[in-house]
């Protein structure tokens, strides 16, 4: 009885901290793409006239938008990812009882 009550209770901490975990990620990552928004903003406010008089107002707004867009899912799903992955391999190196109990925890 105490089992099954112990892994219901690991299934619902399993969900509160994945929840956590995914919100704190969402969150590190937006605000890396925000930081990088507004120093590539900066950079571009310290170029001369000359390197806008030679560009397209259009490639401009790409390399602002698109491209920063093309960045986004590396510290929203990547780090996350990587992050999981180094600490499932550092799973391997527990006691088999604790090792159990991890690899129950674990998302799929």
């Amino acid at each position: 009885m105490f089992m099954v009550i112990g892994m219901a209770a690991c299934f619902v901490l399993q969900g509160i901290f994945f929840y956590w975990a995914s919100v704190v990620n969402n969150k590190a990552g937006l605000r890396i793409m925000s930081d990088l928004r507004i120093s590539l903003g900066e950079h571009i406010r310290k170029l001369s006239m000359g390197f806008f008089s030679d560009r397209e107002t259009g490639d401009l707004n790409n390399i602002i938008n698109q491209d920063v867009k093309n960045i986004e899912p590396v510290p929203t799903f990547f780090y996350p990812q990587l992050v999981s992955a180094i600490t499932s391999s550092s799973v391997a190196s527990l006691p088999p009882n604790l090792m159990l109990f991890a690899m129950l925890s674990l998302k799929r």
